[in-house]
């Protein structure tokens, strides 16, 4: 659920957490704005620890909501899939199925009504 990843060296910007984030949006899908500008917009809104497995207990999230205008797309399709879901049914999903969900993104979904 979402996209993620790491800051590297290559972040190393005037504003690291920027650039990474940037860098992470653009690697993992296309998100075509109109006017030819990006096409998204991001807002940070909170933070993500879990130390209860073991890559949790080396790594710190930031969290961002990302609203975007225009037509989105996954960027490497041999790899990964993705498509808009409604809240109400990947909630639903969590529900029945949470399993299947990667530690982080189950956390975050248990709040995604205070996003």
């Amino acid at each position: 659920m979402g996209v993620g990843g790491h800051i590297n060296p290559v972040d190393g910007a005037a504003d690291p957490l920027e650039a990474g984030l940037r860098r992470e949006i653009e690697e993992e899908v296309v998100v075509e704005g109109a006017g030819g500008g990006p096409g998204w917009e991001a807002t940070p809104v909170g933070i993500l620890n879990d130390d209860a497995t073991a890559v949790g207990a080396v790594h710190f999230g930031l969290v961002y909501r990302v609203r975007v205008a225009g037509e989105v797309r996954v960027r490497e399709t041999d790899a990964l899939e993705g498509a808009f879901t409604p809240r109400a049914e990947v909630l639903r999903l969590l529900r029945e199925e949470r399993p299947r969900f990667e530690t982080w993104s189950a956390l975050l979904l248990d709040r995604v009504g205070e996003l």
